[in-house]
């Protein structure tokens, strides 16, 4: 059996939802693409940015509304940049005349999408503890973890140790630095971690400290969603990590061995004498005439 509150969670979530309309919306192009490499488009946000999260069915497509439905690359993945959009589509895509195009959200669709979640809810799990205020006490000292302040190392030490606690801390006191600690020293256990936010900058943020902390192989991160840091989106392109990535994490960039260099062997014999250094010195002009000179 539901708990009582659950229903009216569901009541309250009901309320949000607007009144469906019969309207549609309808696909529309945001920008023009412009080719970087073979199934790659970079799309500029100079004049603004471009909610991608709040699109779907996101393709390339001529700008030409009848040329849409012709010719659409639907797009597999995004990379938001400082001053552009990255978009991947099929390598077979042309190189110019193409625009994104987007469908923005029907009004209401996380509304309805959210109560459809709470219909569905089975065990509200750790939701019910909190509601009933049965949480896991954090603490009033812990041992100083190096490079964390007191209240720092009480929340890391909450996220590290079994329970269900509750951690909060206002913007600037360190949160996404506590959070890639800790996710560093779980998966150190060999525990899973899930990391959630409301943005994907949030995410990308805790998500590099643990990167940079520990250089981890391919497949131990996963991402879902679009990157919102350049840098995640490249760290998980690569099976390896660029020098300056290596600098970071303090190791040396690996460089292709040089075959030593011979010094020419001189085209004129060396004469009688060592030169500095304990070479052969090149013999003189006069000594060269003198050579060729015939024997008396």
């Amino acid at each position: 059996m539901r708990p009582s509150w659950v229903e009216q969670v569901t009541a309250a979530a009901q309320t949000l939802v607007p009144p469906d309309r019969r309207d549609r919306p309808r696909p529309r192009p945001v920008a023009q693409a412009r080719r970087v490499d073979d199934g790659v488009y970079a799309v500029s946000t100079a004049r603004g940015p471009i909610g991608v999260d709040t699109m779907i069915d996101l393709h390339l497509a001529p700008r030409e509304p009848d040329a849409s439905d012709r010719m659409a690359y639907r797009v597999t993945a995004v990379e938001e940049g400082r001053s552009e959009l990255r978009v991947r589509v099929a390598p077979h895509a042309p190189h110019t005349g193409l625009w994104l195009w987007g469908t923005a959200r029907a009004a209401g669709y996380l509304e309805r999408n959210l109560v459809e979640c709470w219909k569905n809810l089975g065990d509200p799990g750790l939701a019910s503890q909190i509601v009933d205020g049965i949480l896991t006490p954090i603490l009033s000292t812990v041992n100083r973890a190096p490079g964390l302040s007191s209240d720092q190392a009480r929340a890391y030490h909450a996220c590290t140790t079994s329970g269900e606690p509750m951690v909060w801390g206002p913007p600037g006191t360190g949160k996404t630095t506590v959070l890639a600690r800790a996710i560093d020293a779980l998966l150190t256990r060999g525990k899973r971690v899930l990391l959630v936010s409301a943005t994907n900058i949030a995410v990308d943020n805790a998500l590099l400290g643990v990167v940079v902390a520990r250089d981890p192989p391919a497949g131990e991160l996963v991402r879902v969603g679009p990157p919102a840091l350049a840098r995640i989106a490249q760290a998980g392109g690569r099976p390896r990590r660029s020098h300056r990535w290596r600098r970071r994490l303090g190791a040396a960039p690996t460089r292709p061995s040089h075959r030593p260099r011979t010094r020419p062997t001189p085209r004129h014999p060396a004469s009688p004498g060592i030169g500095a250094g304990g070479r052969p010195r090149r013999p003189t002009r006069g000594e060269r005439v003198q050579r060729l000179a015939p024997a008396s």
